[in-house]
């Protein structure tokens, strides 16, 4: 929703285009939160076999939401029409991927020794999918990678690409859209993107203490 609201304010041509071919699959990925939302409050109040069919929604319904953001970003990134190409569904699966290497992470962190082994070895597995989804990802959008690394910043993200994986970035510059609108293009007035960075520089901090402050109160062994 941040992202939304921000892209509102700082890209309006780019927020319009965006919401004019991603509705569907944008409503989609909210009513999918939605379901989960219902499916997690309505558990602990129904019986067994009902438990059983609100997990196998909450899980189908998190899977869903997750695989439409990573393939609403490679539509974005790819600036392909075709839902159906390459780009978009393996984006889709990459988000997946990375998501459940995350809640691995966190079961095994939270839960600790009765899920432990479990969480680990599944934590590997993830990881070395992620690791599958990625080259494959750079194989093709070779062209976006081939740009970044002419430039001397390319060079500089391609060397640390495996920490923060901002090579791509710097390839679709000054692109925002792909061959559609341009940074300087797309950019509102310079006292919106002012409001709103101000905006930002109270909110992020404050939400980053937020989240900090919940999972030292919900660390294990407290």
């Amino acid at each position: 929703m941040l992202a939304a609201v921000g892209l509102l304010a700082l890209f309006p041509l780019v927020y319009s285009l965006l919401l004019s071919e991603l509705s569907a699959p944008l409503f989609a990925m909210l009513l999918a939160l939605v379901v989960r939302a219902m499916a997690l409050e309505y558990r602990a109040q129904s019986s067994t076999c009902l438990r059983h069919w609100l997990d196998r929604i909450m899980a189908s319904s998190s899977a869903l939401a997750t695989f439409i953001q990573g393939w609403c970003a490679g539509m974005i990134i790819s600036a392909q029409p075709d839902g159906l190409s390459l780009v978009p569904l393996i984006s889709g699966v990459g988000l997946m991927v990375i998501n459940s290497l995350l809640a691995c992470c966190w079961i095994g962190w939270r839960i600790g020794d009765p899920v432990q082994p479990l969480a680990e070895a599944q934590s590997w597995l993830w990881w070395l999918l992620a690791l599958l989804v990625f080259p494959i990802e750079l194989y093709l959008n070779a062209d976006i990678w081939q740009q970044s690394w002419q430039r001397p910043l390319g060079k500089v993200a391609g060397v640390a690409i495996v920490i923060l994986w901002i090579s791509l970035l710097c390839g679709l510059y000054p692109w925002l859209v792909p061959h559609r609108f341009t940074l300087s293009e797309s950019a509102s007035s310079p006292a919106t993107q002012g409001f709103v960075l101000v905006g930002a520089a109270i909110a992020m901090p404050l939400t980053l203490l937020y989240h900090s402050w919940s999972f030292w109160i919900e660390r294990r062994g407290k």
